[in-house]
C-alpha cells in the first residue's frame, strides 16, 4: 500500500493534478509566502494539496507511472494498480481512514463519502525546498540624544588620555598615526627570529647531510625536525656454490588439493520455469544481483525462490502456482513475514 502512496507523491512533484481512480483527484496549489506581524515571523511559500471527490475518472499517470516501474504492459500495470486500489478501499471501509504521508489522510464520513484532510506542512516543492519561517525583531529608533552623544565622544591620544580639540588638531597638522604593540608580542618576534637565523647558520653540509653532529641534533630536536640516523656499511658475503648433483637435497613432501576444493561455488539456482503464475519480489535487475538475492533467500528458509530470465528481462520469483489465487495468497504470506517483500506483485509466466 504504501508503494501507491509514493508513486502519488513523486507524480505531484511535476503534476498539478493526479487522480486516483474510483476514489478522487489530488489537486495542488502554490500558496505565497506572507508575514505575520503580531509574531514578525515570516512564512516562506509552501505547495498545498486539495481532492476532488468528482475526478474519478482514470487521467492516466499513475498507470504510465506503473507501467515505468515495473517495466510491463499497461494490463499487467492496470491490474497492479486495482488491486491497490481495492485494498485502499477495504481499509477505509473497516478502519474509517487512510493515512497518504507527506500528502494528507483519506477519512470516510458517515454518508460513507470520502474526505481528505491535507498535510499542514505542505507536499513536497523542489521550487520551495530548503525555505524555512524567519523571524525578524523590530529594529529599535535611535534618539537625537544618542547620536549626539555619540558624535561628541572624545578620542583617547597616545597615553591614554582623552584628547581635547588642541591636541587633535597637532595629530592631524603632523599627520602622524601611532600603532601600540604589546611587549610580548615583540618578545616573541625577536626569538622567531633568532632561531630563523641560528637554523641557517648552523644547517649542516649538502654534501654531507647523512651525518649529523651532537649539537645539529639537537637543535633539530628543539625545533621538532627528525634526526636523520646514521647509515652503517653492510658486508656482503660471496654466494655460497650450489651442489652439482640433486642426489643429496631431500624431497620436501607435498600435499594434493582435491580439484573439486580448487572450483568456486556456484550460485544455487532453481530450473526454468515455463508456465503458470508467480510471486515477483524482485524485477529488472542485473544477473549477478538476482543470483546473490536468491542465495540470500534460500539461506533465510526460502528454498523455493529461484531467477526467472525472458528475454532482456531478469526477476526473482516464487514459482509453482497453478491459479491467481494461489499466488496471491502467497504473495500475502511473504508480505506478512517480511516488509522486504512489501512491494511483491503477481506475475503470469507465459
Amino acid at each position: 500500500m504504501k508503494e501507491l502512496v509514493r508513486h502519488i507523491e513523486i507524480l505531484l512533484l511535476d503534476h498539478d493534478c493526479v487522480v486516483l481512480p474510483q476514489i478522487g483527484g489530488f489537486v495542488t496549489r502554490n500558496t505565497p509566502a506572507k508575514y505575520i506581524e503580531e509574531e514578525h515571523l515570516f512564512l516562506p511559500p509552501i505547495r498545498t494539496v486539495g481532492f476532488n471527490e468528482r475526478l474519478k475518472n482514470d487521467d492516466g499517470l499513475l498507470l504510465q507511472s506503473y507501467m515505468s516501474a515495473y517495466r510491463c504492459s499497461a494490463t499487467e500495470a492496470k491490474a497492479i494498480l486495482g488491486e491497490q486500489i481495492r485494498s485502499l478501499q477495504q481499509e477505509l471501509w473497516e478502519n474509517g481512514m487512510y493515512d497518504l504521508g507527506s500528502i494528507g489522510v483519506l477519512t470516510m464520513d458517515e454518508h460513507n463519502g470520502v474526505q481528505f484532510s491535507p498535510c499542514q506542512a505542505g507536499t513536497v516543492c523542489p521550487s520551495y525546498y530548503g525555505l524555512d519561517a524567519l523571524l525578524f525583531a523590530p529594529l529599535q529608533k535611535i534618539t537625537a540624544d544618542e547620536v549626539t552623544e555619540a558624535v561628541e565622544m572624545p578620542l583617547p591620544d597616545s597615553a591614554g588620555k582623552p584628547c581635547t580639540d588642541k591636541n587633535a588638531g597637532e595629530m592631524t597638522a603632523h599627520g602622524e598615526i601611532t600603532i601600540r604593540l604589546k611587549k610580548s608580542w615583540l618578545h616573541n618576534i625577536a626569538a622567531v627570529a633568532a632561531v630563523v637565523m641560528l637554523f641557517f647558520l648552523v644547517s649542516p653540509d649538502a654534501q654531507n647531510t647523512s651525518v649529523m653532529s651532537g649539537e645539529q641534533a639537537e637543535f633539530s630536536r628543539m625545533m621538532w625536525m627528525p634526526i636523520a640516523q646514521e647509515t652503517t656499511p653492510v658486508v656482503v658475503s660471496e654466494p655460497q656454490k650450489m651442489p652439482e648433483s640433486t642426489q643429496d637435497i631431500p624431497e620436501e613432501p607435498t600435499t594434493e588439493v582435491p580439484a573439486e576444493k580448487l572450483q568456486p561455488e556456484e550460485p544455487e539456482i532453481a530450473t526454468e520455469v515455463t508456465g503458470g503464475y508467480c510471486v515477483v519480489v524482485a524485477s529488472a535487475i542485473t544477473e549477478k544481483n538476482a543470483e546473490n538475492y536468491v542465495n540470500r533467500l534460500h539461506k533465510n528458509g526460502y528454498k523455493e525462490a529461484q531467477v526467472h530470465k525472458k528475454g532482456k528481462m531478469i526477476r526473482v520469483i516464487f514459482p509453482g502456482f497453478a491459479t491467481e489465487a494461489e499466488a496471491h495468497a502467497r504473495m500475502r504470506a511473504l508480505s506478512d513475514s517480511s516488509e522486504e517483500f512489501a512491494y511483491a506483485w503477481v506475475h503470469q509466466i507465459k
